[in-house]
């Protein structure tokens, strides 16, 4: 790695740090950022290495050298088609929300700083279909987001060809832009705008949150996979060809954003799950039907799918434990109440 090192926000912009990176760790770099950010709830963020086809989150005691030294190796495996180590090439070093944080915590974030980087994550994950969505949300999203990035609307700035000159595809859902021409989406992305005069970025953040988070999939790691072909053992799927596979603590989301279909599996559900090779699998218990169905997936990210769906499970456990020591000291107080 030569010259400063960039750790990136998920909208391209980034901080530049002057560091040794033979001593430097991840969670040192990390600990930087939250002090230049003034971040109150640093726990909740995290640096993730981004590649062409493999996203993940670092271990917090690498150096930032063996991050880059070993990122051709680490990339290697997840290449549908073979792919010579010297031809991989770096990854960026991106600083976003951790993959398990749970909504209760993130909802009680207070620093404008904190809730922007959680906007920025629902921005990238709308505009690139990880969120797919309905024409009519989509355009209320696009107009708080242009609204957040240039103000109030100006009759005489903000005209026709205006969004068209300024990156339109950065407003309008992948899913969606080739459904309509580029002027029919910036009239009705200027149209949603106007009707935001006054808000400030700070409220506009919370606005757009508002709106993602009703949705099951919203604060999801996702995953590329593909329909694996049922056979007389495996139960026939709703999806077919390429599907995004979304985790989070509610559960196992299967995204199809061209035909706006998701299939959202409650931790409740999900008998068990494995992966094998590039295949991912997992077992739901319908008690409604009394019956097990099999859902398999063919994804290289296999192995990182059953690790997160792991993290989570710890999660829980680690929050159901917490209640149970509340549970025993509200128990204990109620017992010396009325024995005193």
């Amino acid at each position: 790695m030569d010259g400063p090192c960039r750790l990136f926000f998920i909208d391209g912009s980034y901080k530049s740090y002057s560091i040794d990176p033979d001593v430097t760790t991840v969670e040192q770099l990390w600990k930087m950022t939250v002090e230049k950010l003034e971040l109150s709830d640093g726990d909740c963020f995290f640096i993730w290495a981004h590649g062409e086809m493999l996203e993940i989150l670092l271990f917090a005691d690498s150096t930032i050298s063996e991050v880059f030294s070993t990122w051709p190796q680490t990339e290697k495996k997840y290449y549908e088609k073979k792919i010579k180590l010297k031809d991989i090439p770096p990854p960026k070093l991106h600083f976003r929300p951790t993959s398990v944080l749970p909504q209760s915590r993130e909802k009680n974030l207070k620093d404008d700083a904190s809730v922007r980087l959680l906007y920025l994550q629902a921005v990238h994950n709308v505009i690139h279909s990880n969120y797919p969505c309905d024409e009519e949300t989509a355009m209320k999203l696009a107009g708080l987001q242009l609204q957040e990035f240039v103000g109030d609307h100006q009759d005489d700035v903000h005209t026709t060809g205006y969004l068209i000159k300024n990156d339109l595809d950065q407003y309008i859902p992948q899913h969606l832009i080739k459904s309509k021409k580029e002027s029919e989406w910036e009239e009705l992305v200027l149209s949603e705008h106007k009707k935001l005069k006054g808000k400030e970025k700070t409220l506009v953040h919370r606005l757009y949150l508002q709106l993602v988070r009703r949705w099951a999939y919203y604060g999801s790691t996702f995953f590329k996979g593909q329909y694996r072909s049922a056979t007389s053992i495996f139960m026939t799927q709703q999806f077919e060809g390429d599907v995004r596979i979304g985790i989070n603590e509610n559960g196992i989301h299967i995204v199809e954003p061209a035909q706006l279909k998701v299939d959202s599996f409650r931790p409740e559900e999900i008998e068990s799950y494995k992966s094998s090779g590039d295949k991912f699998s997992f077992k739901l218990t319908l008690k409604s039907e009394r019956q097990i169905k099999e859902y398999v997936y063919k994804s290289k990210q296999a192995d990182l799918i059953e690790e997160l769906l792991l993290e989570w499970k710890e999660e829980f456990d680690r929050i159901e434990a917490e209640l149970r020591k509340t549970r025993l000291r509200q128990s204990a107080g109620n017992l010396y109440d009325i024995t005193h």
